[in-house]
């Protein structure tokens, strides 16, 4: 009999010294479960767009990063329904694509060049529209890492571009 009682006693104490642990436990899984904030990550290509405003367009260039790999670009801009724009390259190297909307850049853009210019001209102004005037034109451009072909013919996956955008 006392053998059983010491048994018991001894379960007993082992049962409150894990219930009594278990809470700590939990309460440092719950108390560590939620994080915020982020850290940038670094993919290997990245570009900057610049952006200069005169006479109703939108003077629109793209530039590599110095430590970029070789891309390939593509831009579009946006607009609200009280205006229209009309897209224009007066150097020849970007080309329209009709089926998706986006405009192409043809040359490789490597490390520290940048694109050629590409002028977004708001047009149809409403009567009243004055210098000044607030419009909300947006453009977003995507680039993607130049891939090859085993024949060493360059090309582009739209699939895994990255994008931006300004307003």
């Amino acid at each position: 009999m006392k053998k059983k009682v010491s048994l018991i006693l001894c379960g007993l104490a082992l049962l409150l010294t894990v219930a009594a642990s278990l809470r700590g436990a939990q309460a440092y899984f719950t108390a560590n479960a939620w994080a915020k904030g982020g850290k940038p990550i670094h993919l290997g290509y990245e570009e900057r767009i610049r952006e200069e405003f005169s006479s109703w367009t939108k003077h629109v260039t793209i530039t590599a990063e110095p430590d970029s790999e070789p891309v390939f670009v593509r831009a579009r801009a946006y607009a609200d329904e009280t205006v229209n724009l009309t897209v224009q390259d007066e150097a020849g190297n970007w080309t329209l694509n009709e089926e998706d909307g986006w405009w192409y850049y043809g040359p490789i853009l490597r490390a520290e060049e940048a694109t050629g210019e590409l002028l977004v001209k708001i047009t149809d102004l409403p009567k009243d529209a004055e210098p000044g005037t607030d419009f909300n034109v947006i453009i977003v451009y995507e680039c993607t890492r130049v891939l090859y072909q085993a024949d060493g013919t360059p090309y582009a996956d739209w699939s895994k571009a990255e994008r931006g955008e300004t307003p």
